[in-house]
Formats: structure tokens, sequence, C-alpha cells
């Protein structure tokens, strides 16, 4: 006889029971239980049921019914382990937002949901999505598309016979079923009962009558083949998982007929433009409808304002537009923006007329169609510009809490000022942290293959690659673990070592390179995406999974892969925490409850401790716990401000080390007040250190590393050669003071040094012939200028880029001066190379720009007897001057208007000869100079030779390593060459109007390269004269193009290597000359240090092999980095108070925040507390012994005035406001003038004998 046991062991071995209990979770609806809400969601997750857990969470009545039963809490655990499930298990971008925003909103107040309901309504009635065409009310979409229309081109442009397009109608988003049979947003509404008796179009309301013959009321009609109504293809791709972002629009498709006198109507359909619909969209109860979140997706927009569709990751609140238009309903908010959009103005006074012309072009060239992308990207800039949406490239999901945590506040003596002792359960509960979305891209070459053994790369850091070459989606990734693994196959065998070079050229064997992509930053993530966007059909065999979309195009020049990646942020040292009164407390330490409670001296265990004084505190003798609802600050986090730098990148035009904010390896910029310190209170060698080899000197910087293998730990500046030897600029060891001197030698001005003087002089013809490397000639494709003569980029004017190389590929060793009888290449070295010059021959004269603009232009306007504006409507071909008069009534000087008197004696006719543009200028300085016996540098204003600058110098500096680069001067030094081809195919002399103005657009193409900034915009012929890509050299000269700031506070701006930047935080260090260092930090700013420790006690025998073991944390590593730091010393500059820079020693703290003493605070600012300070370490003992004498707070403390030396005012070239720079240099050029050099120009000129008392 069986036992009860037995009985309730079989009743469950059957499966009866667990399959009643599912089915008890999924009808939670029909029939709610208590049971069945607690367990709803994980029963979903454990049958794995993506869409079940999709549609559950979202549901408004379900998480009303949990939060009310169970409480806030219970709801905000389910969502997270629905937000674990799309990110781990199923991962999905656009769910794993959605459940973000969902558990923000669980604790949102009703204030919020209040504005994130009537923002919702507003949409809804601006788009009316959902509605029949005889249902949309004039409102919104509707109304404004109805103020456009009808559109006569008689009116427009008198087009006879008018053409007239009226608005038939217009249909919102792809309308399918869900196998795609059934098609149309017609067919949503087709109704039919059971019989089919009753049948018909339209929307059925709750008192429909039944069918007489079934005696079932009709409903509506489903496919045939997949049983489901037809809807919005969108939420059809949504339903399946694993939707791009791109899922959040619809396309808005105009039913246009189009009637014309003589010929009948006829419809057309135009594909508008892509409207953004919110992440929320969902259809609920046969409806389409927006529920929470209120959250638009944009797009991304390139840096030249294209927009890409596919790789996005701009959203915005429609709570954000507040107002716009003078409107504040959202409805009419968003009316307004599209109407604009339409107008394409961003002015309030638009014209219906441009999108009239516009869509009749439209029907004249052939109706595509695609959607219109200037549309689509003109509303989403309104919208994410105009009304100031977040501008950042990673989604911060900040902007979305709640009022974060009620918190358990005590107080304690050992925690000062503004700092807070945060509980370590609070610091990763979700009410105070929320994940960040990093969006990286990797761009994938034509010769690289994917790979899970990137060359060269240690084991560690592609442990996460599985053997396809990529993170499994879902994947948690560590910092610095590879998320693409990468091999780029090397074609110039210049780049290959000894070994591959031999196997290479031997056996033909491919060497690889590794181009992997690599988790930055200090924490771990999860990998949500991976998007490949590929135009060419066998790139690779990429095996499917959740999370991975493939997408081919052809109008992409490589393949890429575009990575979104979800990182937890819990609260760490550094972050600000807010109240609702704007009571703030910086995190100064993170511990367990019990600790806390011990600190505070607290029978309870609090959540946060703060000092006595604070707001947040109890009050005094109270032991009880104070509750304060407290949130994060809506700013990046502490992890994201901590940055380090060494020495692995630098910017290719300046040399300087790279700075990107926000990015982990990016170096820290100094400000000139902190070298005028420096020099102030006498730490010479400090600053020298900082300014020359931290900065762009590249010879000093390699010496300086060399040193640590020679020398070690006792390093020196190294000495240059002295100012007093040096003939110009060129000579000196700064990379920006060299380029200064290359860039007013490319607008034909010679900076010269002679007896401690800068003086400048203006370039003759010949001057530029002695120079230049050779001449060029066409504006061909840049492959082809590189292989071939002439070329803007020819290899045989300028070089190749790689160092004591030829174009053959041949390594020719350092053979100065020499050229390869193959290629007629000359091989030179880099820093020679890029200061090479070529020339351009102009067919005509024209005249210098500095010249006509300014001082300059005055004084050879009074030197003419002219006005500014006459001299400039000669140089631009305006006004011709007659130079000889022939038999004619003419006088010689004589002002001609480019009318038909000119065109007349143009042939010759008479025997007169005219002259234009500079060609007559130079008659009238010549006659000028004959009349007053005065004598003026004719050959350097008016100009035949035209410089050209190496081809490095050409990209901007926001584009580092972009060589060969079609953006930047290139682009004016290609409109001058399209210019002067003009000019050469027209025969003769300018005898037309057209010719003319050829002349004209050359001396324009002439002054945009050389100035830009002081000419107009212009367009002539096809050659667009202005491109918001293109510089100018005057803006090499003056980058910022701010008047008050002088050419010395441009040289003395600089970003520094070996150097960090992190949040400031108090607490009791060891002294108040302390500072506790994140250890990720002092690797990176000991990094000479520790290497060299390494080397020298034989743990590794070469820096790569040190920079391994520093990478894997080995016992040696850890070691070599205690050792360095006892003996280190680091420079802080907090971001205000009363000591620009202060020296401290170093300690190792756990965390992301640099740690110093609260004494230290009363002394710079209780202001630095939670803001971000610049951190940097010092490298020469000179400067150590200056940062140990002068710098540290004991020394500052007792430092008086007058320790502090008075800077003299001078008339230094460098003291030079950029306002009148130029001015100041076309003058001193013209007139011979020269300026002193100043004591402190030594440093910027990196003289080394200004170290020497």
């Amino acid at each position: 006889m069986e036992s009860i046991g037995d009985e309730v062991a079989a009743l469950y071995g059957s499966g009866v029971p667990g399959m009643k209990l599912r089915q008890l979770c999924r009808d939670w609806k029909q029939n709610p239980t208590d049971y069945g809400l607690s367990r709803t969601v994980l029963q979903a997750i454990e049958d794995d049921s993506a869409e079940e857990v999709y549609e559950t969470l979202i549901d408004d009545e379900f998480r009303a019914s949990k939060s009310q039963l169970f409480g806030i809490e219970e709801l905000r655990r389910d969502i997270r382990a629905g937000l674990a499930y799309f990110s781990a298990h199923r991962p999905d971008l656009a769910r794993y937002i959605h459940m973000i925003l969902l558990e923000q909103a669980a604790a949102g107040d009703a204030e919020f949901m209040s504005a994130q309901r009537r923002s919702r309504e507003g949409f809804a009635n601006f788009l009316q999505l959902d509605a029949l065409p005889d249902e949309r009310r004039d409102m919104g979409l509707h109304r404004a598309l109805a103020r456009f229309f009808p559109v006569d081109s008689g009116k427009l442009s008198g087009e006879q016979p008018a053409t007239t397009v009226r608005l038939a109608g217009y249909e919102l988003g792809v309308w399918a079923c869900s196998c795609g049979s059934s098609a149309g947003f017609a067919k949503r509404y087709d109704f039919a009962c059971a019989c089919g008796a009753v049948h018909g179009n339209g929307r059925l309301t709750a008192d429909v009558s039944a069918c007489a013959h079934c005696g079932r009321p009709p409903g509506y009609s489903k496919c045939s083949t997949c049983a489901t109504r037809v809807t919005l293809e969108n939420l059809w791709t949504l339903r399946r998982g694993g939707a791009p972002l791109s899922a959040y629009q619809v396309p808005l498709v105009l039913d246009l007929l189009v009637e014309c006198a003589g010929l009948p109507s006829r419809r057309v359909r135009m594909p508008l433009m892509l409207l953004p619909v919110p992440l929320g969209i969902r259809e609920h109860q046969g409806s389409v409808v927006f529920d929470f979140p209120a959250v638009f997706w944009l797009g991304e927009f390139d840096k030249w304002g294209g927009l890409d569709l596919n790789s996005g990751t701009r959203f915005i609140s429609l709570d954000d537009l507040q107002h716009y238009d003078r409107q504040t309903d959202m409805c009419k908010i968003l009316e307004a923006a599209f109407r604009r959009t339409l107008w394409e103005s961003k002015l309030r006074k638009g014209s219906y007329r441009q999108f009239g012309n516009r869509l009749l072009e439209w029907l004249r060239n052939g109706q595509s169609d695609t959607p219109d992308h200037d549309y689509t990207r003109g509303l989403r800039e309104r919208i994410g510009y105009d009304m100031h949406a977040l501008k950042r490239r990673d989604l911060n999901l900040l902007q979305f809490t709640g009022d974060g945590a009620e918190c358990r506040v005590a107080a304690s003596d050992r925690v000062v000022g503004n700092g807070v002792l945060i509980s370590s359960g609070l610091a990763r509960s979700s009410f105070l942290s929320v994940p960040y979305l990093l969006n990286l891209r990797a761009t994938f070459p034509d010769d690289a293959i994917l790979t899970s053994q990137p060359p060269d790369v240690a084991a560690h850091r592609t442990s996460s690659l599985e053997p396809c070459g990529l993170p499994r989606p879902g994947q948690l990734v560590e910092p610095g673990q590879a998320l693409i693994g990468i091999a780029e196959r090397l074609a110039d065998t210049a780049e290959m070592r000894a070994e591959e070079r031999l196997l290479h050229n031997a056996f033909g064997h491919p060497v690889f390179r590794d181009a992997s992509l690599y988790m930055p930053g200090m924490r771990p993530g999860r990998v949500l995406v991976q998007q490949f966007v590929l135009r060419r059909p066998d790139i690779m065999d990429i095996p499917a999974a959740p999370g991975r979309l493939i997408m081919r195009t052809s109008g992409r020049s490589h393949d890429h892969i575009n990575v979104t990646v979800a990182v937890d942020r819990p609260v760490e040292t550094g972050d600000v925490l807010l109240d609702s009164s704007g009571a703030s407390a910086v995190v100064s330490g993170i511990a367990a409850r019990q600790v806390l409670g011990r600190i505070a001296g607290a029978e309870a265990e609090p959540d946060l401790v703060v000092a006595p004084d604070h707001p947040w505190a109890p009050e005094a003798g109270s032991s009880v716990l104070r509750r304060v609802p407290v949130k994060r600050q809506n700013l990046e986090p502490a992890s994201s401000s901590i940055t380090a730098y060494a020495t692995p990148y630098y910017s290719r035009p300046s040399r300087q080390p790279l700075n990107d904010p926000g990015v982990a390896d990016s170096a820290q910029i100094l400000e000139p007040e902190h070298f005028r310190w420096l020099i102030d209170i006498g730490a010479r060698g400090l600053a020298m250190e900082l300014y020359a080899p931290r900065g762009d000197c590249v010879v000093w910087r390699v010496a300086l590393q060399v040193q640590e293998v020679l020398q070690g730990p006792v390093r020196t500046l190294p000495h240059g050669t002295s100012v007093s030897s040096w003939a110009a600029l060129s000579e000196s060891p700064s990379e920006a003071v060299r380029l200064f001197d290359q860039f007013l030698r490319g607008a034909r001005v010679a900076p010269h040094i002679r007896e401690g003087r800068v003086g400048f002089a203006l370039m003759t013809d010949a001057d530029v012939l002695a120079v230049s490397h050779g001449e060029v000639t066409t504006h061909l494709k840049r492959v082809a200028e590189r292989r071939g003569s002439g070329g803007l980029y020819s290899e045989q004017i300028f070089g190749t880029p790689r160092d004591w190389m030829c174009a053959c590929g041949r390594k020719h060793g350092d053979t100065r001066g020499k050229i390869c009888g193959q290629c007629g290449v000359q091989p030179a070295d880099h820093r020679e190379r890029r200061h090479w010059m070529g020339h351009i021959e102009l067919p005509v004269p024209v005249v210098h720009g500095w010249f006509l603009h300014g001082a300059a232009a005055e004084k050879l306007a009074d030197f003419l007897g002219l006005h500014v504006e006459q001299l400039r409507q000669i140089a631009d071909c305006w006004n011709i001057v007659v130079v000889d008069p022939g038999t004619s009534r003419l006088c010689r000087g004589q002002y001609l208007q480019r009318d038909d008197e000119w065109l007349k004696y143009s042939s010759g006719a008479d025997g007169v000869r005219l002259a234009a543009g500079g060609e007559a200028i130079e008659f009238l300085i010549k006659q000028a100079s004959r009349d007053r016996r005065a004598s003026v540098p004719v050959d350097g204003i008016v100009i035949r030779r035209l410089p050209v600058l190496s081809p490095e110098l050409h990209a901007d500096e926001q584009r580092p390593s972009d060589y060969f680069s079609g953006s930047g001067l290139g682009i004016r030094y290609r409109n001058v060459l399209r210019c002067i081809a003009r000019i050469r195919r027209a025969s003769g002399r300018f005898r037309s109007f057209t010719q003319l103005a050829d002349y004209a657009a050359l001396q324009e193409g002439v002054e945009h390269l050389v100035d830009h900034g002081r000419t107009t915009p212009g367009f002539h012929y096809g050659i667009r004269l202005t491109d918001p890509r293109a510089g100018s050299i005057a803006d090499r000269l003056l980058p910022a193009r701010e008047p008050s700031v002088t050419l010395r506070d441009r040289l003395l701006k600089r970003t520094v290597d070996y150097s960090a930047s992190a949040r400031l935080v108090t607490s009791y260090t060891p002294d108040l000359g302390t500072a506790l260092l994140p250890p990720e930090m002092a690797r990176t700013l000991l990094e000479l240090d520790i290497f060299g420790e390494l080397v020298r006690s034989g743990a590794a025998r070469t820096f790569p092999d040190a920079r391994d073991l520093v990478e894997r944390r080995t016992d040696q590593a850890e070691a070599a980095l205690r050792t360095a730091c006892a003996r280190a010393l680091i420079l802080l500059a907090p971001p205000q108070g009363p000591w620009p820079i202060v020296a401290l020693r170093v300690q190792l703290v756990d965390g992301h925040a640099v740690h110093i003493h609260p004494a230290l605070l009363d002394q710079i600012g209780w202001g630095n507390i939670g803001q971000t300070a610049k951190i940097l370490s010092i490298l020469t003992a000179k400067a150590m012994t200056e940062a140990q004498s002068l710098l540290t707070p004991s020394r500052l403390k007792a430092m008086q005035t007058s320790d502090i030396a008075t800077r003299p005012t001078a008339e230094s070239i460098f003291d030079l406001q950029q306002r009148e720079l130029i001015d100041q240099i076309t003058l001193a050029a013209w007139n011979g003038e020269s300026f002193p050099l100043e004591a402190d120009d030594h440093l910027v000129l990196c003289d080394s004998d200004w170290l020497s008392p």
C-alpha cells in the first residue's frame, strides 16, 4: 500500500501541479491571485518566454496591482529580474532600456507620472497614428500638412501651364499582419462576423449589433495564414525581440493628387520623412497607444551633420520639451517643430514656398522611394538641439531617476566638511545605482579578419572572445578585455619586423597587426548588442545569436561593427548625493552598515554618516537616526571622471598628447596660469619639464624616456641649443613654435631671430621657390596625387608618410638629401619632412589677403590714395585700371567698371592696355612709389607663387589621425587649383565677364586660404570657395579666435603626458602633504618609475616585458608600484583656490577618487570637494627638488607675497592679443620692424639656457 508521501511524490512527478501553478501565473489578469502576481515574472523567466516577460512588466495593470499588494520594492525586484534577463540571457537593447526606465518610474512621484502622461497624450494627439482618415482632427500633424497644400507652380515660379499638387491623404507607418500576407492601413479596419454575412471597413464600437444569421457581433478580420490582425509593422519587430533602435520610427507617406492643364490627373505617393515614436509604443485592447516611457530615440548625428539611423544613441524625454515657438502644449510644440522642418528655416518667419519648390523639383526629377533624410534630420535636430536635448555620446539614464532612497543618517566627528560615508548595500542598490550604455565602434578594413587570438595580445585580454572573435551577447567583459578581436593585414613591409619581413618576402606569409576593440574605463560591462554594418556579402561568417544584428549596405567606405555595452555604476567615492532642498554631500568612503554604526556610535545601523554640522545630521545629543530622502546628482559617475594618460598617442598636427574629455586615456590640459605660477615662485625646471618634454618637444620626450633605461630614476632635462645661436623660430625644439613659423611661411611671411629680437619679412616669389621641393599642378584624387608628380599629396614633393622610406618601400637609412633613382622620392625623417613645402604657380598675380583687411589694408589704401573698399574692388576685379590709354580718350590710372565700356577695350582696341586684380594693384603701387619716392615691398604684397604646406599640416586638430585628409587646408588648396585650371583653359587675356570672374575667384580662393575669417562666403561656377570642414592658415595661427587671448596664452595652454584627473574627496590621510591615489591612476602616472624598477630588478628584460607584468598585476609589478609611490611626488592642480599647483606625497587607496587631508581643503577651499582636479607626476630630478622646496603645503603656507616674483610688462611678440596679431606681423614685415625677446619668452621657445640662474 502506497503511503501519502509516495502519492505526493507521484503527483509532483507527473508534473500536473507545476503545470497548474504555471497556468495560475499566466492567468494573473483573468484570475488574479497573490501567488500568480508574485510569481508570474519569475515563472516566465524560468520558461524562457521573453515576450511574456516583457508584456507582463510593461502592463500598467500588473505594475499597479503588484505595488499595491506587495509594495514598490517587490515590483522593482521583478523589474530588476527582467533587466538581468534582457541583458544576460536574452540581450535586447530596446527592452533593456525600457526596463531601466520602468524601474525608475516605479519610485517616481505623482507629479512625474502626471507629466509623463500629459506628454504621451500630447504626442498621440499630434500623430493620430491609429485614427482613420475621416476621424483625424484638425490638429497636430494633420493641420500642419494641410497648410502646405495646395502647391501651385504658377504662383511659385510663373510656370505655364501650371501644375497643382493637392494633398489627397497621408499614411503613417507600414501596416501588416505577422506574416505579411495582409498589408495596408485600410485592412486594419476590415471586419466581419463569423459567417461573413456582416462585413465592411471601419471602426467597431461597443454597441455594434450582432449578426442575424450567426448571432455573433462582427470583429476585426485576421489573416488566414497567421491568425493575426493587421497592425504597425514596428510592433511585430519589437515583439520578436532584438530589434534595433531604428524600429522606433515610422515613415510618413503623402498621397498626392497632381493636376496639370491638358493632362489627366495622377496620384503619386511621396515618402516624406521618418517620424520618431516613443519607446513606450504598444498595442493595447486593439489600439496602438503610447505608454510609459515618453522617451524618443533621435539617432546619432555625425560630425558634419549627417544622421546615422542605425547606430544612434541620442535620447530625449518628452518632458524636456518645456516650450517651443511660444507654445507649452506638447501637440502644438511638435506641430511647430514639424512646420519649421518643412520650411527648412530655423527662424520664426519661414516660407511655404521652399517646401513647394522642393516638392515640384521632386516630381520633375523622378520620384524617390526612400524618405527624405534632410527632413528626417531636420525634425530631429529641432527636437534634439533646439529644444535642449541631451547632447552626449553615452545614454545617461540618471535623468530619469525618481526620488532616490530614504536613508537613515547618523553623525560622527570622524567625517568632516561636506563628506559622507555610505553603506555598501545602499551604494549598490537600484535606488541610487543606474546603469549607463557605452556605444563603441570598430572599423573593419578590407584586409582584416575576425579572430579570437589577435597578434601580440596577452591571453588574459582575449579570454572574453569566442572562437568567432566576438564575446557572446550578454557576456560580462572586464576593463581592458577585447570586445572585438580584429587582426589587420599589413601591406607595407616597412611596418613589419625583421623576421616578419623575411618570411613575407621569402614565402609570402601574410603579416597581421592587432586592430581589436577593447573595453574602456574602469568598470566591467555586459555586451547587449553587436551590430554589423557590412557592404561586402562574404566578409565573415558570423554565428547567429540573440543580440547580433547584421545589416547590409552599399554606402559605407568600410565595414564596421557597433557594440553597445551596459555598464553598472554603483555609487562611488567622489559621487554627489542631493536631497530635495538642494543640500549635498560628497561620498568620501563606502563601508558596511555595521562599520558605519561603530563609526557613528549609534545603536541602529545607518545608511549614511555625515559631519555633526551637516544639514542632514540628527540633532545634537539625539540617539535617533534622521531619515532623509536623497538621490544621486545627475552627473557623470566618479569612475567616468577619472582619467590617466602616459604616452600612447599624440596628435599628428601638433605632436601634443591627445586630449579627449571623458575618455580613460586622455591627457590633461595645463592652463597659462599654471605655468605663470611656477615661474613666479621660481620653479623654472618644473615649468620647463611640463612645457617641453611633457608637451610637444618630441626629441626631448624621447631623450627623457631613454634616460630611464640608462640612468634610472635620476633623470635630467635634455640640453638644446641657445636662442642666441638661432636664425629662425623653426630651430626651436617646441613643435608649436615650429608650426607657428611654418604657417607664417605658408602665408609668405618669414620669421627670423637676430640679436635677441624676433623680426618678420615678406617672402618674394624667389624666396618661395628657394624653399620649395616641387611645383603642385593638379588636384586629382588623393591616391593618384601620392604616387604621381605634381599632386597636392605627391610623395615626390612632400615625401612618404614613413620615416626614411621612399615610394618603392625600401629603407634608405639616414641619407639626407639623396633621392631614390627609381621613384624620385627623397627619404627623410618625419620631423623634417612635415616642414617641407611645395609651391603653386599662379597664372595671374593676386594680392596677399592680409593686405586687404585690417591695419595693413588701411596703410596700403592710404599709400595709394584710395579707400579700403576701393582697394578691395580693384583686387576683386570689380574695377579695372587703365595702364596705357593708347589713342583712346581714357586716362592712365583711370578706373573702369565691369560693364560694356570695359568690354569694348578688353580686346585692345585703340591700343588700350588694361589691368585687373593683382596686376592692377601692382601697377598702382609702382606708380605711387615713383610719385612719392617711397619703397614698398610690392613683391610681397602682389604674389605670383603660392607656398603649399605639407599634407600632414592640412588636417584639423580635431582629426589628428587623418594624414591624407580631405578636410582642412587641403580643401583650400584644391579650390585654388581648380580656379587655376579654369583660367588656363581660357585663351588669351580677360576678354569676357566669365574670364574676369575666374580671376576674381582665384583672388578669393587665395584669400580664403590665407584667412577665411576676414572674407565673405563664396561660390563660383561649381567651385565651393567656403566649406564648413575647411580652415585657413590664420585658423592655425589663431585657432581659438578669441580676441583677448595672447599668443603666449595659446602656446602655454597645452596637454601634457603622465597626467590624470579625478574627483577630490576628503579623509584623514597620514598628514597634510599626502594624497591617496587609486592604484590604476598611480600605475599610469608613475609608469616610467615602475617599468624602470622592474627592469633594474631583473623581473623584466625590456619595457614591453615590464608593461606585460603591470597589465597582469603580478607580485613583482605591485611591489614596483609601492616602491615608486614611496619616493614619488605628484602635482595637484585643484579647480579653484589660491594655489594653482600643490606638490603631495603618494599612497594608495581603493576607489576612483583622490583623497586629501581636510586641513589642505582649509587652505585651497572646500569648494573643491567633489570637483575634478588635475594630477601630474614629476619626472626629472631638478623638478623634484623644486617641488619639494617650493610647492609642498607647508612651504606654500609659509610663503610671503614678497617671495613671488613680479612679471614686468613687455612688448614681446608673444604678448600680442590674437585680434591684433596678424595685423602687427603684417605691418612689422612691411616696415622691417622686430620685437624684443623677454626673459619668459625663453620658456615658450624651449631655450634650456633659461634654466641657468
